[in-house]
């Protein structure tokens, strides 16, 4: 070793044979270089969570002090003075000589941008990283990689190059991808090897996008736990039972992932039993249910498809797949690709007439394409199951194929002698594999569609309808589903309504789809008896004295509207004498829908007629059913029919009876018409407090101070300044009633104006009450 100062040099030479040629030494120059200083951070990872809202930080370091995580949101080129520090959870010697490991778990995290670094301000801090978290929807990617096994190939830096390409790859093809999942064989020595895990983690997306990673046999040290594949893998939910410290399990947008150690063979039962439990107690809030291990058991390569130890695997694992239902199987070893047939157990699912196998079921030797690009689209049964292999990651090891008649469980394999990867798109009704080289060639692409999702019934909730009215429990009714194509036609109501008799009535809506997922809703209907009519109009009608109220309501109606007729005319300068008569032909072009006005005050709401609903362009005579639904508020849901005129205009009223407490009805109404003749109408009026309006609240024919513009105010019909407590909820408050009260509003006389059904024919028929 040289040291400071000067240094002399001896250099002996020996001739080995009296008859050789004479030996010189020519030193032309001598070049001294500091030996290559080791940082004091490496191996950094970002590690998956438990869930999408943690991380598991990993590290090695010689610094000799505590260490911990700063983290802070948001993109940082410096760290922010109030940056959250995260103690490990874990720190020990490591199998490398003076070196220790760090594991800690950030928690927590919300969807957005990360910063982070590793380190202490003694020993110092790594370079700032940032992560993303993504948002916790179903519906993501994530890439699957086959074995890397850094140092297969004799040459570590080879290696590692050919991961880098492929992590390079996936990202710049599948940008959207949230993380990676690893299928094993991070490195080659079976010992541990420092140097090839340090290549391994070496890319930048190691530290930067979360990761998952699987024991693969190379990570084993044959027989014992290698000491470095759990020093530098911080994975979550370990399971003690496993004496190889390999099996865990995540989470992850709608996806249980359970992670199984092949290393630990023989003790099937004793796996069955963990699965069943991880997946009794995790699945309540998870769509999809995806198995990864390292050894395939259904794989096409020369070197480990044909052995003992995968054969009895595969006797082990794939009756445990078939049971617990898993959707997809994800595994790696072979060094080629692989994806099978539908797998019923050990049982491929063929055709009739391909051969032995499970009956034909959805996906065999010819599967469904997908017309945009021709993919295979496969519709997997209870316990069926695709098994996928991956290939080498890195390019370090591949394996030769069998003979086609050695694998009868292969759909499609390839062996191409290039590096790949894997993207899994997930969504609501599938999941989407695509294999492609880090070339850009696509060697795979299989989309397996499974229903999962029961349809959604949609009603107009608890409703009150008038006793004696129509009522139609399918009006306002609707279904949808994701995966399936189910219409309102498929629903069974079990229930009846007799609105003959009043009560509560409990209505079920049940519809399955096509896969066997069912849903179910519940209403209750309630069918309540209205005011009876006077026999004449009360001396007193208002309940508070109008500012100008009319002298004396007449005993006899007179036999003529009167010059100023009680409803609004077109024109309100020029009213026309008399009332004119619906045309005879109608134009059947025009279906619309009128809400008169749209914005009401609450005080204008409780008085009689308040809002007018015209339906136009029905069928003249056909049943008009009209629906209003208060949106995100207690008031009661209303329905109620009329009978559309010779023009095919149905009209209601509709307005709030509970006079005492007007504010209860503040909010947004959905208002939908369904007759026959074309599409349901819909519309919406709102209901607003006193000072939310202009003036009054409402473009009604109404005076500001609430009355009618024929002098009659929105009085109760008792003329005691009440209304009955009808049809109202526990808290006080009720949809208003419609066009049924134009029964009792024709009874009461000239006096009140108060349209209902059949608007346009009542309003020539006033003329004639006497």
């Amino acid at each position: 070793m040289l040291t400071a100062g000067e240094n002399t040099i001896a250099v002996q030479l020996h001739q080995g044979r009296a008859t050789s040629s004479d030996i010189y030494l020519d030193v032309a120059d001598l070049s001294l270089s500091a030996p290559e200083e080791k940082p004091v951070h490496h191996s950094l990872l970002l590690g998956i969570g438990s869930d999408p809202s943690e991380r598991y930080i990993s590290w090695f370091t010689t610094s000799g002090v505590d260490e911990s995580v700063q983290f802070a949101p948001g993109e940082h080129t410096e760290m922010p003075a109030d940056a959250q520090t995260v103690a490990p959870v874990t720190r020990g010697t490591s199998a490398v000589a003076g070196e220790e490991y760090v594991h800690a778990t950030l928690t927590g995290l919300k969807p957005g941008t990360y910063s982070y670094r590793v380190g202490s301000e003694a020993g110092g801090w790594t370079d700032i990283e940032q992560f993303r978290v993504y948002e916790d929807t179903l519906e993501h990617e994530f890439t699957f990689m086959g074995d890397a096994q850094i140092g297969a190939s004799g040459n570590v830096e080879k290696d590692r190059a050919g991961w880098q390409a492929t992590l390079d790859a996936a990202n710049e093809m599948y940008p959207n991808a949230q993380f990676m999942y690893s299928a094993g064989d991070q490195v080659q020595t079976y010992a541990g090897d420092a140097g090839e895990y340090r290549a391994y983690l070496d890319p930048k997306q190691m530290r930067t996008q979360a990761s998952a990673q699987t024991l693969g046999n190379h990570d084993y040290n044959r027989t014992k736990i290698q000491e470095l594949y759990g020093q530098h893998f911080h994975q979550p939910n370990m399971w003690d039972g496993d004496p190889s410290k390999g099996t865990y399990w995540f989470k992850y947008n709608g996806v249980l992932h359970l992670n199984i150690s092949t290393e630990d063979r023989g003790r099937y039962d004793d796996y069955r039993a963990y699965l069943e439990q991880i997946i009794a107690e995790q699945s309540h809030d998870t769509h999809w249910t995806v198995l990864t291990f390292h050894r395939s058991i259904f794989s096409s390569g020369a070197t480990h498809s044909q052995s003992l130890t995968t054969k009895g695997l595969r006797e082990g694992i794939a009756p445990i797949v078939k049971d617990l239902d898993i959707d997809l199987v994800l595994a790696g070893h072979d060094h080629s690709y692989t994806r099978t047939h539908l797998m019923d157990g050990t049982t491929p699912v063929l055709p009739e007439g391909d051969g032995a196998g499970a009956e034909g079921a959805g996906y065999a030797a010819t599967p469904d394409t997908n017309p945009d690009d021709g993919h295979d689209v496969v519709y997997p049964k209870d316990g069926q199951v695709i098994y996928i292999t991956a290939n080498s990651s890195s390019g370090s090891k591949y394996y030769e194929l069998v003979p086609d008649g050695l694998v009868p469980w292969k759909y499609t394999n390839s062996q191409n002698y290039t590096p790949q990867f894997t993207n899994v798109d997930v969504k609501e009704c599938s999941i989407t594999s695509t294999t492609m080289t880090h070339t850009g060639d696509q060697v795979d692409k299989v989309e397996l569609v499974k229903d999962k999702s029961a349809p959604t019934i949609t009603h107009p909730g608890d409703t009150t309808v008038r006793l004696g009215a129509d009522f139609d429990p399918m009006a306002g009714v609707e279904v949808s589903d994701a995966c399936s194509d189910v219409t309102a036609g498929d629903i069974t109501v079990t229930g009846d309504v007799d609105t003959s008799t009043p009560g509560d009535y409990e209505l079920t809506y049940t519809v399955t789809d096509s896969s066997g997922n069912e849903a179910t809703a519940t209403r209750t209907i309630t069918v309540a008896a209205g005011d009876d009519p006077t026999e004449k109009p009360t001396d007193d009608p208002t309940g508070e004295p109008t500012d100008d109220p009319t002298g004396e309501p007449t005993d006899d109606p007179t036999e003529k509207p009167t010059d100023d007729p009680t409803g609004p005319s077109d024109d309100p300068s020029d009213p026309s004498e008399d009332p004119t008569d619906p045309t005879e032909d109608p134009t059947d072009s025009v279906r619309e829908l009128t809400v008169t006005p749209e914005t009401i005050t609450a005080a204008d709401f409780v008085t009689d007629g308040a809002v007018e609903i015209v339906a136009r362009g029905c069928t003249p005579g056909s049943t008009a059913t009209v629906t209003v639904e208060p949106e995100g508020s207690g008031v009661t849901a209303f329905t109620d029919t009329a009978t559309a005129d010779e023009t095919g205009a149905a009209a209601f009223t509709v307005y709030g009876e509970n006079a005492e407490a007007p504010e209860a009805y503040v909010g947004s109404y959905d208002v939908t018409v369904r007759c026959a003749g074309g599409d349901d109408l819909t519309g919406r009026f709102t209901v607003v407090a006193a000072d939310d309006g202009d003036d009054d609240g409402s473009d009604d024919g109404r005076d500001d101070d609430g009355r009618d513009d024929d002098g009659q105010g929105g009085g109760d019909r008792e003329g005691d300044g009440t209304r009955e407590d009808r049809n109202r909820d526990s808290d006080g408050r009720e949809l208003p009633r419609t066009g049924s009260d134009i029964t009792w509003a024709l009874a009461a006389g000239g006096g009140l104006v108060a349209l209902g059904a059949g608007v346009f024919v009542l309003a020539r028929r006033r003329t004639n009450l006497t």
